[in-house]
């Protein structure tokens, strides 16, 4: 029985000296010091235990000693109660921090003067009115004793939230933790201001680009810039509501998330099937969490339910940067580096949460770190998107132009050939004429009608000529009027001359001109050259044709003879004439002849707009 009874004796002795409280002795209070691990937690699953009860013995001997630097436990609907001793040794007053805006209801214990019985509770928190704050903090300070009062003091704090608990203790004066606070003010300031440019900078690129993506990335922002400094003790949206229902307006941030990132990594096209299995997780994240915690669950269902979907929901969407990476998708790289320091900074925060990691100013806001870098990526992935879609449109535009002309070239082709086709059966047509009249020609008994005949004839072999020379060469739209006179001019002089060779000279521009001007300037040579042909040279010894075209102010063209003059051939207008002053009232042109004595010469001008 002896033997049994001091192992025993030892395990009783082993547990009172693992839960015995220590006490802090506040020496120096210039530094805010930490001191989570000298308090003592004691958790009411009822939350309805009062401070009398607390006080008594039995509740006395639940109290644990918290292990970790900051106490944290997960979200419940539980109170927890906080036993701290403090000695202060410093000389001045020193002040208790006890965390920020994740602390619905405190309640703050300490004792009279006389240290006999505890005065009413200070009633703070972020559900009550912030005028209960004994100093004008984003945090919750506690004042704990004068500068003269160096006995030991026992305080009691009563937490209660809805949320993960996470309840860093500090002690110093104020001005430590005035000096310890405002340097999370400037984190969060920093943090605020670096969303706030990129927001109205992705804001200015959806205006100027009218890219949907730039307002999805704007939408991320809103949600990221709310949800984050809510979670770091900073919340932009004040109010019960938006405190008492984070898990209800929180998630809108996984949407925004989603609708981003599977809008710039074109989920739907690269990866159809992992695209909707992120959309699940997105809806369960943004619809059932928020139903479950309307329903009146339990916080720590609630709280199991949101951080389950959240981090399933995380990692899917760095395994669809890592996927598209690893299929040499470069648009994912900046998107991956974003993703990837966002949630390293979410495993080291919890890591620092959990005890693991040094709880200070860098680890305890380091998702503001890994968030500021996802912010930055996102928008430098963005601007690269910008550059890549720019370059994407100019060479949709190239392929666009290419295609164009290859059509339009191909469209030439068949214009040019279907033309060529058309300018070939006109040809052929104007000869079947042609060969009409020859054969009606035959059939003519009088001199006179087989004249009217041949000249009719030689009208159409001079559009033919035309045609002939268009199907001739590449431009099937002008005819280059030098070669077409000098053919014509041959053509009737073979045609129509019975009697002597004509010397024919020439004095042509080598100029070209559409169809509609070498129709009618055809046959205006062509009556002049017949009518010199056929009443000029009649028994003439050395019979001479000179014809020019040239340019200047306006066009010259001009027909000479050396034949016998106007005695018989201009006595009256033939039909001739008058196909030439018609022709003339086309071209906009006018006629001047005269007798050269011998010989006879038409000189015609036409205005330079005809030929341009």
């Amino acid at each position: 029985m002896t033997r049994l009874a001091i192992p025993f004796s030892l395990l009783i002795l082993t547990s009172l000296v693992a839960s015995a409280q220590k006490i802090v002795t506040a020496s120096t209070a210039d530094k805010a010091t930490l001191i989570g691990k000298s308090v003592l937690y004691l958790e009411d699953s009822s939350a309805s235990l009062s401070l009398d009860e607390i006080l008594l013995s039995d509740y006395q001997k639940k109290f644990q000693k918290v292990e970790k630097d900051v106490f944290t436990s997960p979200a419940s609907n539980s109170a927890i109660w906080f036993k701290i001793q403090i000695q202060n040794k410093s000389g001045k007053e020193i002040w208790l921090s006890a965390g920020a805006n994740a602390g619905w209801y405190l309640d703050f214990y300490r004792k009279s003067e006389n240290d006999s019985v505890y005065q009413p509770p200070v009633l703070t928190g972020e559900l009550r009115p912030a005028t209960n704050k004994e100093f004008d903090s984003n945090f919750y300070w506690f004042r704990l004793s004068d500068k003269n009062d160096t006995l030991t003091h026992t305080y009691y704090l009563r937490h209660e939230t809805g949320l993960a608990k996470e309840v860093p203790f500090y002690v110093g004066t104020i001005e430590s933790l005035v000096q310890y606070e405002s340097e999370y003010d400037f984190l969060s300031a920093a943090f605020i201001g670096l969303t706030l440019v990129m927001l109205f900078y992705n804001l200015f690129l959806a205006f100027a680009t009218r890219e949907t993506i730039y307002l999805s990335y704007v939408g991320y922002l809103i949600s990221t810039g709310l949800v984050i400094t809510y979670a770091n003790g900073y919340p932009l949206l004040k109010g019960n509501f938006w405190l008492e229902n984070f898990f209800v307006w929180s998630p809108i941030l996984q949407f925004a998330i989603c609708l981003f990132s599977t809008q710039y990594l074109r989920l739907s096209n690269n990866a159809p099937v992992l695209n909707k299995i992120i959309w699940a997780f997105a809806l369960y994240c943004s619809i059932v969490v928020p139903l479950i915690s309307l329903s009146g669950a339990t916080s720590d269902l609630i709280g199991i339910t949101y951080h389950l979907g959240m981090f399933s929901f995380y990692f899917l969407l760095l395994y669809a940067g890592i996927y598209l990476f690893a299929k040499r998708k470069l648009d994912s790289t900046y998107y991956l580096l974003g993703w990837f320091s966002m949630i390293l900074s979410y495993l080291l925060f919890f890591g620092t949460i959990l005890g693991s990691l040094p709880y200070n100013l860098f680890t305890r806001n380091i998702i503001y770190f890994g968030t500021g870098l996802e912010i930055i990526f996102f928008s430098i992935a963005l601007a690269n998107r910008l550059n890549t879609l720019k370059k994407e449109k100019e060479q949709a535009q190239m392929e666009t132009i290419k295609h164009f002309k290859e059509r339009n070239l191909w469209l030439e082709d068949r214009v040019a050939e279907r033309t060529a086709e058309i300018h070939h059966r006109v040809k052929n047509n104007l000869q079947m004429i042609a060969s009409m009249l020859n054969m009606q020609q035959r059939r003519i008994p009088t001199d006179s009608d087989k004249t009217i005949l041949d000249s009719a004839r030689n009208r159409v072999k001079s559009i033919g000529l035309i045609y002939e020379h268009l199907y001739s060469q590449d431009n099937l739209t002008e005819i280059n009027i030098k070669s077409y006179i000098q053919n014509l001019t041959e053509m009737l002089t073979h045609n129509l001359n019975q009697e002597k060779e004509i010397d024919c000279h020439f004095d042509l521009t080598d100029q070209y001109a559409d169809v509609d001007v070498a129709i009618p300037l055809g046959l205006i040579i062509n009556e002049l050259v017949t009518n010199s042909i056929k009443h000029a040279f009649h028994n003439h010894s050395d019979p001479k044709l000179w014809i020019s075209l040239v340019s200047g102010k306006e066009w010259k063209l001009k027909v000479r003879d050396n034949g016998k003059g106007t005695d018989k051939a201009n006595k009256h207008e033939g039909f001739g004439n008058q196909i030439v002053k018609a022709l003339l009232d086309n071209l906009e042109g006018t006629m001047i002849s005269t007798d050269q004595k011998p010989g006879f010469e038409v000189e015609i001008v036409i205005p330079n707009k005809v030929f341009s």
